[in-house]
């Protein structure tokens, strides 16, 4: 995680790491408010992969550009750029109902090195359905995804893939995961995707739901249950940045941050092979100068019933506060950077 103040001046250098769209929002503000513009910059990623065999952890399993693709766009509630496992470049759904079926894990023949970019296993493959669930580690402080399967064959990598829908309709296998490792036929494979702070448990239920093509539970923001509608259309908007000044302990099942405060949110995404960016812009301008000490992000989600609630996706507590000057537009840049 890194937080950043800056002072923006109108072409600043900054436009050069691709925060331009940002800097054009700031200084419409800026017209606006007739001052400078403090630009916060908050940066996170906070999931990583391991592959199991037969209850040995064999080492860390790259998440692919898919993988972030579909996180991204289910989060930020827009469609994004994705690769099938033919290689043709498509945009996947996520601002809709996006899985056809339940995630699988594949095993294949190729050791070929793994790399970011790729979107297949990259030797002959079979794939078998997966038991998927999902868990928090309180000791560690995170929330865990499990793809488990017998192998289906001997082979040399493994994988997890699923049939993804597409905005013109047509569902395609997409490739999310890849590993190499020495498998035989019908050992355990289980591939574990950790979220760590600021991930809370309710991000990976949804992930958890989306892979298996099933509803699940979580809570909103008041600590009320709900079934989300994972199965189909789950997103009733993006996510959506929220402050307070409130000092928070990090605590995966958090459903609320005390007086938190929405804040008005803006998105970006760039979505290729090489490299999967999103930016979640939120803007203020306080009454008075404030420190804030934790961010948050707060979507609406549907239910089983088509009702929508606020529910809890992330919070994140800053060793640094944010501090908000009065009377002036303050930003915070919300950046999760995969590649």
């Amino acid at each position: 995680m890194l937080v950043k103040a800056l002072r923006y001046k109108p072409k600043h250098a900054l436009v050069s790491l691709g925060l331009h769209d940002a800097l054009r929002i700031l200084e419409r503000y800026e017209k606006r408010y007739g001052t400078l513009a403090t630009l916060n910059i908050v940066t996170v990623r906070g999931a990583k992969g391991f592959v199991e065999v037969d209850k040995k952890v064999v080492g860390e399993n790259m998440l692919l550009h898919n993988f972030w693709a579909l996180f991204i766009g289910l989060l930020f509630d827009q469609n994004v750029g994705f690769t099938i496992v033919n290689g043709t470049r498509d945009t996947l759904r996520t601002s809709g109902d996006v899985n056809y079926r339940p995630a699988q894990v594949c095993v294949g023949d190729n050791d070929y090195p793994v790399s970011f970019d790729q979107y297949n296993l990259l030797g002959s493959v079979s794939c078998t359905d997966a038991t998927i669930t999902v868990a928090v580690d309180s000791e560690s402080k995170l929330s865990r995804v499990t793809i488990s399967a017998p192998s289906p064959k001997d082979g040399v990598e493994t994988g997890v893939r699923q049939a993804l829908i597409e905005t013109g309709g047509s569902n395609y296998y997409t490739m999310l995961s890849r590993r190499i490792v020495s498998i035989s036929m019908n050992q355990t494979v289980v591939h574990r995707w950790n979220f760590y702070e600021p991930w809370l448990y309710n991000w990976a239920s949804i992930m958890c739901g989306i892979l298996r093509n099933e509803n699940i539970a979580m809570k909103d923001i008041s600590g009320s249950s709900l079934t989300a509608r994972t199965s189909a259309e789950f997103n009733a908007s993006g996510a959506r940045i929220v402050i307070s000044q409130n000092s928070i302990s990090f605590d995966p099942e958090m459903y609320n941050i005390p007086n938190m405060v929405e804040i008005d949110t803006h998105y970006n995404v760039w979505s290729t092979q090489q490299y999967v960016i999103g930016h979640i812009l939120g803007i203020y301008v306080p009454d008075t100068d404030i420190d804030i000490y934790t961010v948050g992000l707060v979507q609406k989600v549907y239910d089983t019933e088509g009702y929508t609630y606020d529910v809890l996706q992330a919070a994140l507590p800053l060793s640094t506060p944010i501090h908000m000057k009065a009377g002036r537009p303050n930003m915070i840049l919300w950046r999760i950077v995969a590649f």
